[in-house]
């Protein structure tokens, strides 16, 4: 499996910058490790023998069962290149490793936009044993424009992640919901020359459920960036809590692989995202030029947290919504931009 990813163009305008991420599994067997992963969940779940049976727990669990292939070579092709990957699969079947191409060697390179951007497709050739050929998208991001960097559990996705319970409930047992309005509004949000960056702390193991549920209700394609953890842990009561250092760790490199860029920061009061989209405006202030906090029934926006968070900031900068409703019909234009960057004090 491809995860979709990003590239970036030199400050020459001469290479391409690719990312290329994925995995290799095979599915799990009925094993030690499948018996004790499937007893946790049951107990965690207070769940029946049927419920565990239902196509959708079988669905989201069989990649927590996989079986990770690892030390595997991996070979792509991009167009008309092939590139073998210097990197080979970890011990839990996951790869990651970054190409450089010269704009000049593909057509197809030679005619994206270098402000737009574009999507370039990949498929894997090595492995060659699967059944199904792996392919992929990788999304070339323009020097300049506005991108939007989203969370997903209890932003664009119904989770409620501060009730435990629910929280697997929502993620193994019930259909995925997307949160009313969210989606109409990123649609509206899309234009030449954006880009969508979806951050969570949620597993990559669920990054095929979560990739449906974008399709299904209408959000933006964009790349994807969740938390790593390793295949067949049963361990999975913590998997969804918030992981603060890798969110903003993943959201720090995606600013700073886009020095020309400006970011937009949407995410909810349930997790620690004011206080995470607060440090990252802090540290890259004149990159960011909107905060959007959905404000989670069970756990508002209190004032005192919003001057936490947010101290030092502009107030303008950032504002808390129940409805999307509340949110613009558009983002700052590419023009406008320059009067909305704002420093911290």
């Amino acid at each position: 499996m491809l995860y979709p990813t990003c590239g970036r163009l030199d400050p020459d305008g001469g290479h391409w910058h690719l990312t290329i991420r994925g995995v290799i599994f095979s599915p799990g067997t009925n094993g030690i490790r499948r018996r004790l992963t499937l007893r946790v969940m049951r107990r965690l779940l207070h769940a029946d023998a049927a419920q565990l049976q239902s196509d959708i727990f079988q669905h989201r669990i069989r990649r927590f069962l996989a079986i990770g292939a690892p030390g595997r070579r991996i070979v792509v092709q991009i167009g008309d290149q092939i590139h073998a990957l210097t990197r080979p699969s970890g011990r839990d079947g996951r790869f990651v490793d970054h190409l450089v191409i010269p704009v000049r060697s593909m057509p197809h390179l030679r005619d994206i936009d270098p402000d737009r951007g574009g999507w370039l497709d990949l498929r894997v050739l090595e492995p060659a044993e699967t059944t199904v050929p792996a392919t992929g998208r990788i999304q070339l991001i323009g020097q300049r424009g506005v991108s939007v960097i989203s969370d997903i559990d209890d932003t664009i996705k119904i989770s409620e992640v501060s009730e435990r319970r629910a929280l697997l409930a929502n993620t193994f047992l019930r259909q995925f919901a997307a949160v009313p309005g969210m989606a109409e509004t990123y649609q509206r949000w899309d234009e030449p020359g954006r880009a969508f960056h979806y951050v969570s702390s949620s597993p990559w193991q669920l990054f095929d459920c979560l990739n449906e549920m974008r399709c299904r209700s209408g959000f933006p394609p964009g790349t994807f960036h969740l938390r790593a953890i390793r295949f067949g842990d049963p361990r999975l009561v913590g998997l969804f809590m918030a992981a603060k250092r890798i969110k903003k760790r993943a959201i720090a490199g995606l600013i700073r692989s886009y020095p020309q860029r400006q970011f937009v920061l949407v995410g909810d009061s349930g997790q620690r995202d004011p206080e995470i989209y607060g440090a990252i405006a802090r540290r890259f202030g004149s990159q960011i030029s909107a905060i959007y906090i959905r404000c989670v029934a069970r756990q508002p926006l209190a004032d005192a947290r919003c001057q936490r968070a947010f101290r030092g900031l502009d107030p303008e900068l950032w504002r808390a919504f129940e409805d999307p409703a509340q949110l613009p019909e558009r983002l700052p234009t590419l023009a406008s931009l320059g009067s909305l960057k704002r420093s911290a004090i």
